[in-house]
């Protein structure tokens, strides 16, 4: 299973950052960014998580456990309803 430090270089390459360029988006070290992509920091802060998801433009709760959570799944099943209301309309 991906961890999240794998999780996170993967989006940090995704977008084409560096890891100096995510340090300073980010606003932590770059030696925050290598250990936790090597996993040395299992976990960063919540507040960290949050920046990283943000900059990364994913769901918080994808970005720590590897999968949509319940707030993703609230917005679909919101999307769909608005969806069939929308086709309902003149």
């Amino acid at each position: 299973m991906e961890t999240m430090g794998e999780r996170v270089r993967k989006h940090r390459t995704r977008l084409g950052y560096s890891i100096a360029d995510l340090a300073a988006i980010v606003g932590v070290t770059e030696g925050a960014i290598r250990a936790i992509e090597t996993g040395a920091v299992a976990a960063p802060s919540f507040y960290l998580g949050l920046r990283f998801a943000d900059t990364f433009g994913v769901d918080p709760y994808d970005l720590a456990y590897g999968k949509s959570g319940p707030l993703s799944e609230q917005v679909t099943l919101l999307r769909r309803r608005v969806d069939a209301i929308e086709k309902r309309l003149p």
